[in-house]
């Protein structure tokens, strides 16, 4: 079902729709336990927001990228590509998009053993939830 969502998104050249597909579809392959196939569709996601300016779009991607390169023991990678994710999420204001790059940072950056930082971000991402739920 999600790749014909993804699919019938782009044949109505809608951008949006597809992405919000390709990302819908990309978290749930990580959540079913496959991240090397969610990274790759979440990197199409990254393909298309990056070029087309859609910045709320390309945090989102960037933020199951590294959640996925993170299930697949991809650690680094998994840290860079969150770093970049919390950069956009923070730029664009989007208070859960921020809050799940600073979850994904701190996961990742506990596997690589700087637990200061993975701390540091936890933190973040539980004061962002906090100004959200006082909205």
């Amino acid at each position: 079902a999600g790749r014909r969502a993804v699919l019938l998104a782009r044949a109505s050249q809608a951008q949006d729709a597809e992405l919000m597909a390709l990302l819908c579809l990309a978290d749930t392959l990580r959540g079913a336990g496959h991240p090397r196939l969610a990274a790759s569709t979440a990197s199409t996601a990254l393909g298309v927001a990056r070029p087309a300016g859609y910045r709320l779009f390309e945090g989102d991607a960037l933020t199951v990228l590294a959640a996925s390169y993170l299930g697949s023991g991809q650690v680094a990678l998994a840290a860079d590509h969150a770093k970049q994710a919390v950069e956009i999420n923070s730029e664009t204001g989007r208070l859960p998009s921020q809050a799940r790059a600073h979850l994904v940072a701190g996961a990742a950056l506990d596997q690589l053993g700087d637990s200061a930082a993975a701390s540091a971000h936890r933190n973040q991402a539980r004061a962002i939830l906090a100004e959200a739920a006082a909205l």
